[in-house]
This record gives structure tokens, C-alpha cells and sequence, in this order.
């Protein structure tokens, strides 16, 4: 009798570890609300772990109140909070449930606060258009902070980002900050068209503060065509708004072409405005 009893007792330790075993770290069944009888149930995601259904929800329901909810409080009360969650919802969300824009912030905000980590999660994005814009948002956000490196990672990932305008927009802001360094860099990349329209928007942003370097730029770094035309005109523009005799004197210098009796008719049309 006394082994019986024993037996009993070690199948009734064997049945209860596994019933611990099958269910999340060690609850019961009878730990996990809603579980049917004799269906194993998961517990309850630890707070911080899974997506905020009051925010997908919000995202999913079609209503403008909701949306606005959604994107000005919920959203970003989730991404300070939880950003790799809020990156997961995205990646959830239906395209007509605002999943470009919740894309966008995730971007934008992860960048700020870890730009690697950002940039790592952006590229293993499935579809190439949104893995695109994704890195796009991330480089943008972090050259604020770090223009080069912001240059150089969009650069690096090839992904069709040297061709694209983000390029040109962070060589703009790389080079209002530091333009010898952007220049610098600029020299060191194959010649071609994306190149020229960098170097335009180099010139452009010289062409602020100093407009003879700006020119120099547009002159002898851009190759003739097109970009050049346009670069030569955004500098002339900026260049007579700040000193119109300088401006006249470059133009003077120009051969007789289109170019400069574009040029001309540009400073004209300054000179007549009031």
C-alpha cells in the first residue's frame, strides 16, 4: 500500500511539471484568464512587450478623431516609451491604416535617439520602397546632429540613395555646417550626374555666405549641361541679392550664350523689383 501511495505521488509531481513547463514561464493554466479547458494558453505580454492595441486600433478604425489620436498622442507616447514595439506595429499596420506615416515617425524618432540602430532596422524593411524612404527618414533626423555621418551612411547602403534628392538635401545641411569637409568629400565620388547635382546644391548653400567660392564651385566642378545652367543661375541669384555689383561683374566675365543672356535678364528682373 505504502508504494501505491508513493507511485501516486510521483505521478502527481510529474503531471503538475508538466503542465508548468507547457505554459509560460511556469504559470498554470489556471494563471492565464480566458483559457479554455484543456487548451494550453499563452500569458499575458509583459508591459512593454507587445504592440498598444488601443493604438492599432485607433489606427485601423477609419475615423479622422481617431487618426488624429492616434498620431499626436498615442503614437508618440509609444515611441518614447517602446520604440522597438512601435517598429513592430508599423510593420503590422495595413497601408491604408497610416502605416507610411507611423513608418516615418518610427524612422525619424529611433534616428535621434540611435541612428545605427535606427538605420539597422530600416534596411531589413521588406518592401524596397518603404526600406528606402525608412533610411531616407533616418539619415535626414541624424544629420541635424551629424551631417557626415548622416552623408556617408546614406552613401555607403547603396541603395539607390546617391541618386535620390535626400542625397543632395544632406549635402545641403552638411554643408551649411562644414562646407570644405562636404566638398571634400564630394571630390573623392565617381563623376557623374548625381555628382553634379550635389555639387549644385554645395553651391547653393555657399552661395549665402560666400558667393565668389559659390561660383568657383558651379564654374569648375559641375560638368557643362543642364546642372551646370542651373547651379550658375541659383548662385547668380543669391550672389545680387547680397551684392548686385559683384553679381554684374561676374555675368560680364560670362561668354555671349543663352547662359548669359539668361543671366542678364535675371539681374534686370532684380534690379526692376521692388
Amino acid at each position: 500500500m505504502r508504494k501505491i501511495q508513493v507511485l501516486a505521488g510521483l505521478i502527481g509531481v510529474s503531471a503538475a511539471l508538466w503542465l508548468g513547463l507547457r505554459t509560460n514561464h511556469g504559470e498554470t493554466f489556471e494563471d492565464v484568464p480566458g483559457a479554455p479547458e484543456g487548451v494550453p494558453a499563452r500569458a499575458p505580454e509583459k508591459r512593454g512587450s507587445g504592440v498598444d492595441p488601443e493604438l492599432a486600433a485607433a489606427l485601423r478604425s477609419g475615423k479622422t478623431e481617431d487618426k488624429e489620436r492616434a498620431l499626436n498622442v498615442l503614437l508618440p507616447k509609444m515611441l518614447r516609451e517602446d520604440l522597438p514595439a512601435a517598429a513592430k506595429l508599423a510593420e503590422a499596420l495595413e497601408t491604408w491604416a497610416w502605416r507610411e506615416e507611423v513608418l516615418h515617425q518610427v524612422a525619424r524618432q529611433w534616428a535621434e535617439e540611435d541612428f545605427a540602430a535606427a538605420v539597422k532596422w530600416a534596411v531589413n524593411l521588406r518592401d524596397p520602397q518603404e526600406r528606402q524612404t525608412a533610411v531616407s527618414d533616418a539619415c535626414v533626423q541624424a544629420a541635424a546632429a551629424d551631417p557626415e555621418a548622416a552623408v556617408r551612411k546614406a552613401a555607403s547602403l547603396h541603395l539607390g540613395l546617391e541618386e535620390a534628392p535626400v542625397m543632395e538635401n544632406l549635402l545641403g545641411i552638411w554643408a551649411a555646417k562644414d562646407p570644405e569637409a562636404a566638398e571634400g568629400w564630394l571630390k573623392e565620388q565617381p563623376q557623374d550626374e548625381a555628382r553634379d547635382r550635389q555639387y549644385a546644391r554645395l553651391a547653393l548653400e555657399l552661395s549665402k555666405t560666400a558667393p565668389e567660392d559659390a561660383a568657383n564651385v558651379a564654374v569648375k566642378s559641375i560638368s557643362p549641361g543642364p546642372a551646370q545652367d542651373e547651379a550658375v543661375m541659383a548662385v547668380l541669384h543669391q550672389w545680387a541679392k547680397r551684392d548686385p555689383q559683384g553679381a554684374v561683374a561676374w555675368v560680364a566675365d560670362f561668354p555671349e550664350s543663352d547662359l548669359r543672356t539668361r543671366a542678364e535678364e535675371e539681374l534686370a528682373g532684380l534690379t526692376r523689383a521692388p
